[in-house]
């Protein structure tokens, strides 16, 4: 095993990404469009959130709530941020604490 593998050798440059005042329907459609299973929440370009296909479904299935609701009225924190030069082995112990 390689021990010396950083982020930067496995990420991907490349995310979906909605905005809090996106329409709940609407991300959730990119979701099943895209085959993900979570989506980044921007604003201005900055991550503020995340929304994951079961916190998506869980929300549309709500009965008696809005069906106006946005991603960021359902949106969860965060995931945890790495850089690129991190070890690959550091960030998964992190990841692993942190129970993500």
């Amino acid at each position: 095993m390689r021990t010396d593998t950083t982020v930067r050798d496995v990420m991907h440059r490349e995310f979906l990404g909605v905005s809090e005042a996106d329409p709940l329907a609407d991300a959730a459609r990119l979701l099943v469009d895209e085959q993900t299973d979570c989506l980044v929440v921007v604003r201005g370009g900055e991550p503020v959130g995340q929304l994951g296909c079961r916190d998506a479904l869980d929300a549309l299935l709500d009965d008696g709530v809005d069906d106006d609701r946005t991603v960021g009225s359902v949106m969860g924190d965060p995931l945890p941020t790495v850089a690129p030069d991190d070890a690959l082995a550091a960030v998964e112990e992190r990841l692993v604490a942190e129970g993500v």
